[in-house]
């Protein structure tokens, strides 16, 4: 009996080699895990930037099929909300127009891939289609009509920000607008500048999937896609100038 026993034990070296094979399984199959759940983060960022543009479509058609102020000034709690997302936040809610209460605005303006879960929002709008303005006649900037939007599937309406601490500028007032008044005469496939797509600088885009090489971007026509860090080109950014809007 005892004889049998010392023969159905493990010697110290076998145990050693169990360790290692499993020790060297899991250090295969961490990274691997670890880059499934950050291409799933990215798909369903680009989930959120789809239902994003179904409520920005809602709330057009709501407007005179005319967008949402990237940012309105000067607009007090009581009488609603300033910026785009929470404007448009009721409409995918379900609940219509109201007001808002920033502890319950929906999950779909957070990717999941971003440094900070706090916050409300990580996605800005294009700086001249949804500008910063203000009420009153002297603020010039608009945002646009569906209608003015010439190539609707080729130029970008929201996309993700840099986070200052917790949120993205409403508006992506620091890409530059140049790059934004359409032109024939530009080379249109020429990359813009980017930014140090770092996050704590905000009114930039940012990249933050693929080992923040490639970020997410919605059109106005509804479609979501994928762009490298690089390749945001002219043709991405400018839109004409349809009249009554200053960039």
């Amino acid at each position: 009996m005892q004889n049998r026993l010392k023969q159905s034990a493990f010697t110290l070296i076998e145990l050693l080699v169990v360790i290692s094979i499993v020790s060297l399984l899991i250090a295969i199959l961490l990274p691997a895990l670890a880059n499934a759940r950050q291409a799933a983060q990215a798909m369903k960022c680009l989930a959120n930037l789809r239902q994003i543009g179904f409520g920005l479509a809602t709330y057009a058609n709501d407007n005179d099929e005319t967008l949402p102020c990237g940012m309105l000034y000067g607009v007090s709690a009581s009488e609603g909300s300033g910026r785009w997302y929470q404007k448009i936040d009721a409409y995918m809610d379900n609940s219509g127009p109201s007001g808002f209460d920033n502890d319950q605005i929906l999950p779909v303006f957070r990717c999941g891939q971003a440094m900070n879960q706090d916050g409300e929002n990580h996605y800005s709008s294009h700086g001249a289609m949804m500008p910063n303005t203000s009420p009153g006649p002297n603020d010039k900037r608009r945002p646009y009509n569906f209608t003015d939007i010439k190539r609707p599937s080729e130029v970008v309406l929201i996309f993700e920000g840099g986070l200052n601490t917790k949120n993205a500028n409403a508006v992506a007032n620091q890409v530059n607008r140049t790059y934004m008044s359409y032109n024939p005469s530009d080379n249109v496939n020429t990359p813009i500048n980017q930014g140090s797509n770092t996050d704590y600088i905000s009114g930039y885009m940012r990249f933050r999937h693929s080992a923040n090489s490639a970020g997410n971007f919605l059109s106005p026509d509804g479609h979501a896609q994928a762009i490298r860090f690089g390749e945001v080109l002219r043709k991405h950014i400018q839109v004409e100038d349809v009249g009554g809007h200053k960039f």
